[in-house]
């Protein structure tokens, strides 16, 4: 009988859960905030280079690829001890607070101000190998930390052996949020359904 690795094992539970079959026990990760795990660190004194994936040797990790739809590093448009601003590969304006009790990114502007816009909207190859092999510091990936990450081939390398990978994308809505704006989105739900529809497939045709 052949002996399954680490990330078999992981994998095997995982997918078993996924299709209502019974593992040999309940899967368990999470997404973790910078904060959060810097707070964690302080508290258990642990060292400042400590993975929590592999503390806790959780079953499932995520590792997405660079998906602003241009590959482009931030623009930093203003940056001090108290927050950064920057433009980012969604064409939207972002406000990072730093520091403990920060709260979660918030947009300042657009790139897609009406409903016209949404049929210039440009989205880069998909297909990109930057978007696999580069560093990624995109906006997704960042999430409430402004700072250069491995690439997505790196991740994978890192983490194959141990863990069940799955990879992750942006449904439309996400989509809309970063490039449009919830409120501006909203809108065009009722006011422009045929343009933001079109919008919204080509943006799942981009992730997928």
């Amino acid at each position: 009988m052949s002996i399954l690795s680490k990330a078999e094992v992981k994998r095997e539970r995982v997918l078993k859960a996924l299709n209502h079959e019974e593992p040999d026990k309940v899967p368990i990760t999470d997404f973790f905030w910078t904060q959060f795990i810097n707070n964690w660190i302080k508290e258990k004194g642990l060292d400042k280079n400590v993975d929590i994936y592999r503390y806790y040797d959780l079953d499932l990790l995520v590792v997405n690829p660079n998906m602003d739809p241009k590959i482009k590093k931030p623009e930093i448009i203003k940056r001090d001890e108290r927050e950064i601003i920057y433009k980012s590969g969604w064409g939207s304006v972002v406000k990072m607070s730093l520091g403990e009790g920060a709260a979660m990114p918030g947009y300042l502007d657009f790139s897609i101000k009406s409903a016209d816009d949404y049929e210039k909207f440009e989205f880069d190859d998909p297909r990109d190998d930057r978007r696999y092999n580069d560093i990624r510091q995109d906006l997704i990936n960042m999430g409430d930390n402004f700072s250069e990450l491995p690439s997505y081939m790196d991740a994978v390398k890192a983490y194959k052996e141990d863990f069940c990978l799955f990879g992750g994308v942006c449904e439309p809505n996400e989509v809309l949020t970063r490039a449009r704006g919830m409120s501006g989105h909203f809108m065009d739900i009722m006011l422009s359904p045929g343009k933001l529809k079109a919008f919204a497939e080509r943006a799942t045709d981009f992730m997928i």
